[in-house]
């Protein structure tokens, strides 16, 4: 079985007040959360 690396970067958006997660990876890509937790449980 191949192994796959894929990158999300998680970013706190202060003008928001958010955590936001992408990827370029991972087309369409776009989570948001007010914790780290969450923004972890939504990905």
């Amino acid at each position: 079985m191949k192994t796959v690396s894929i990158i999300v970067r998680a970013l706190w958006d202060e003008e928001a007040g958010v955590w936001v997660a992408s990827s370029h990876d991972i087309d369409g890509l776009a989570v948001e959360a007010e914790t780290v937790e969450l923004l972890e449980k939504r990905l």
